[in-house]
């Protein structure tokens, strides 16, 4: 917990309250991604973090919390690096 910093603390204050998330400022694109079989964040949290954002998740069945420990790691890896090599102005809603 130390070494999560300040923000790392106070996004697990959020999780463990059911606190929302601040306001973002603008309209970012966010991406969301997890598992429907994570036992620490369920998949309506994510759901409800994607809609947040007027985005969707990206769900890895079979996989844990950890996405980068999980022996499929690669997977959530290239979904992170298409999105990133896309255009945020052409999903804009």
């Amino acid at each position: 917990l130390a070494r999560l910093g300040r923000a790392g603390r106070r996004a697990q204050w959020q999780l463990l309250t059911g606190r929302g998330p601040e306001p973002a400022v603008g309209r970012p694109p966010v991406l969301v991604l997890g598992s429907p079989d994570d036992r620490v964040v369920p998949a309506s949290a994510l759901i409800r973090a994607a809609q947040r954002y007027a985005s969707a998740p990206l769900l890895f069945p079979g996989m844990g919390h950890d996405l980068m420990l999980d022996a499929r790691w690669r997977e959530p890896i290239d979904a992170i690096l298409d999105w990133l090599d896309k255009d945020p102005a052409s999903t804009a809603g």
